[in-house]
């Protein structure tokens, strides 16, 4: 299922919720907790996948006496399912991150750091909605992404440039004390041996976000009109 169906049939169970419930409240526990019993399944079925792997591994590829050929194939087809609903369930468990419940962020944030070891390629395409919660109201929330994004970018799965970075360098003066301290020693150690020279590329960039700078509207209009 696409994440745009996903994300239609959460938002209509939403509404189903509201109208079956008595109160707000209520359809606000009755979405937590069906998404709980979703990830939870979801979260089975990768932690499955991803024992069988590693005793695959451990077995290693020499056999005395070697395989037959059929059961290879029927052992390869096995894994490709299990693959698959591997993946669909990493699309699941990616998708809800971005409602508004801040209950679901902070939970879906606990998986996410388990499974980009493994799936990497699937959590990154979600990378450029995950950053987003670095500046979302709850500071467990944001220290929880605040790692996940850190480990993906020191194996060097994720690029330390963009928009990415400068959004990482407001945790500089985050309301937390230990996502400023996370901050502090990420640039300090970490990226400062890694990017000597980004700090300096992005100088520019760096002043207008962290003076929060926004585009005037008549900057914009007179734009429009040259362009």
């Amino acid at each position: 299922m696409h994440s745009i169906e996903v994300d239609a049939h959460l938002k209509a169970l939403k509404t189903l919720f509201k109208r079956k419930a008595s109160n707000l409240e209520e359809a606000e526990a009755l979405v937590l907790k069906w998404v709980h019993q979703v990830l939870s399944r979801a979260s089975g079925i990768i932690e499955k996948f991803i024992s069988e792997n590693s005793e695959q591994n451990a077995e290693g590829s020499f056999f005395t006496p070697p395989r037959s050929e059929t059961s290879k194939g029927r052992k390869s087809v096995a894994k490709s399912k299990s693959l698959s609903k591997a993946v669909i369930a990493i699309y699941t468990v990616g998708n809800p991150i971005f409602t508004l419940c801040k209950m679901l962020k902070l939970n879906v944030s606990k998986y996410l750091p388990c499974y980009s070891n493994f799936f990497f390629m699937e959590v990154i395409s979600y990378i450029t909605k995950i950053k987003r919660c670095l500046l979302d109201p709850c500071e467990l929330v944001r220290r929880q992404t605040f790692i996940l994004l850190s480990r993906l970018l020191q194996r060097d799965y994720v690029k330390w440039k963009g928009v990415l970075f400068l959004v990482f360098l407001l945790s500089l003066g985050d309301e937390s004390e230990k996502i400023r301290q996370l901050a502090d020693f990420l640039f300090g150690n970490i990226l400062k041996v890694k990017s000597p020279l980004l700090a300096y590329n992005s100088f520019v960039e760096a002043v207008f976000v962290l003076n929060n700078y926004h585009v005037h509207n008549g900057h914009e209009m007179s734009k429009n009109l040259i362009n």
